[in-house]
């Protein structure tokens, strides 16, 4: 990824809350790596992870939501 307005980090560590958001488990390996080649801490990727998996898990609420 290339700097924009977002510095790179940032970039890395949205990719990675997306990838577990779609739980593609590839797409969290890869984005990982990327997010460790940007600097981020062990600590940033599990708070973006469970970000992804906060996204996920509303989905699913507003899915089941449709069966009341």
């Amino acid at each position: 990824m290339k700097e924009g307005a977002l510095p790179t980090k940032d970039e890395a560590l949205i990719a990675l809350a997306c990838s577990v958001a779609i739980r593609c488990d590839s797409c969290v390996e890869f984005h990982k790596k990327v997010a460790i080649s940007t600097g981020a801490a062990r600590e940033e990727m599990l708070e973006a992870a469970a970000i992804g998996g906060l996204v996920r898990l509303g989905s699913g609420f507003e899915s089941a939501s449709k069966i009341l």
